[in-house]
C-alpha cells in the first residue's frame, strides 16, 4: 500500500525524510475483534487483545502445551516406540477390494470371529462366516436392530446366519441415542478389520469405501473391549 506525504505525517513523523530514516516503522492501525473485548478500535482494550496480532499463535501454543502436559509427551513417545517394536502390520483395501480382504481374513480364522456391523447383507461375506462356523470357529455378531426391521435383505441374512450356528445379537437404539454404527471385525484376538465398509452389495459394488487390516494383539484387545460394551440403549 502506498502512503501519501500526509499519511506519513499522520503517523507521527515530522517529515517524509524522518519516516525513511526511522529504523522502526510505526504500525498501521488494525481493527482486532475478539470475544470479550471492551471495545472495537485501533487498539482494543479487552484482555485477549492485549496480545495483539500474536493472540491466535500464542493461544494455539498454550493449548498445545496443555494437551501435551495432560497426555504426557514422554508417554506418547513411549507408545510410539512400543508400536514400532511390536511389528504392527497394516494393510489397506478400497472399494471392491474391501470384500476380498475381509473374506480372506475370515477364511484364515482359527478360533474366533467377532463382528460389530450396522448392516450385513452381502452373500459372499455371510457364506464365509458360515463356513468358518462350520469348521469350528466361534462367530459372534452384533448388529443394529433398526436395520434388521427396515431391510428384508438384512432380516434374511440374520436368519441365515442364526440357522447356521452364529450368535447374532440385535442392538436396539432409540431415536435419541442414534445408531449402532460400528463396522469392525476381530479375528483370533490378533487381527482387526475396520473402516467405512458396510457388509453390503452396495458397499462392495457401488460405493467408494475403505477397510484397514491391523495385525496387533493390543489393538484387537481394545476392539474386543468395545464389542463387549455395545448394548441396547
Amino acid at each position: 500500500m502506498k502512503h501519501t506525504d500526509n499519511d506519513i505525517l499522520g503517523m507521527g513523523f515530522a517529515s517524509v525524510e524522518e519516516r525513511i530514516r526511522s529504523p522502526r516503522p510505526a504500525p498501521l492501525p488494525t481493527l482486532l475483534r475478539h470475544p470479550g473485548c471492551e471495545r472495537e478500535g485501533p487498539r482494543p482494550r479487552g484482555p485477549c487483545c492485549r496480545l495483539g496480532n500474536a493472540f491466535p499463535t500464542l493461544a494455539l501454543a498454550v493449548l498445545l502445551t496443555a494437551f501435551l502436559s495432560a497426555c504426557g509427551a514422554s508417554d506418547i513417545k513411549e507408545k510410539r516406540a512400543e508400536a514400532a517394536a511390536s511389528n504392527v502390520v497394516v494393510e489397506t483395501a478400497f472399494d471392491a477390494n474391501c470384500e476380498k480382504l475381509l473374506v480372506r481374513e475370515i477364511n484364515r480364522a482359527e478360533k474366533e470371529i467377532v463382528v460389530a456391523i450396522y448392516n450385513i447383507t452381502r452373500k459372499g461375506i455371510n457364506a464365509a462366516l458360515v463356513h468358518a462356523a462350520k469348521r469350528g470357529v466361534k462367530v459372534r455378531l452384533k448388529y443394529d436392530e433398526n436395520s434388521h426391521h427396515e431391510s428384508k435383505g438384512m432380516a434374511g441374512a440374520i436368519k441365515y446366519l442364526q440357522n447356521n450356528g452364529i450368535d447374532c445379537t440385535p442392538v436396539k437404539m432409540s431415536k435419541e441415542s442414534g445408531l449402532m454404527h460400528d463396522k469392525f471385525t476381530v479375528i483370533d484376538g490378533k487381527r482387526v478389520l475396520t473402516g467405512s465398509f458396510n457388509y453390503t452389495s452396495a458397499a462392495s459394488t457401488l460405493n467408494y469405501e475403505n477397510i484397514v487390516l491391523i495385525e496387533s494383539e493390543d489393538v484387537a484387545k481394545n476392539f474386543l473391549a468395545e464389542f463387549d460394551k455395545i448394548k441396547s440403549k
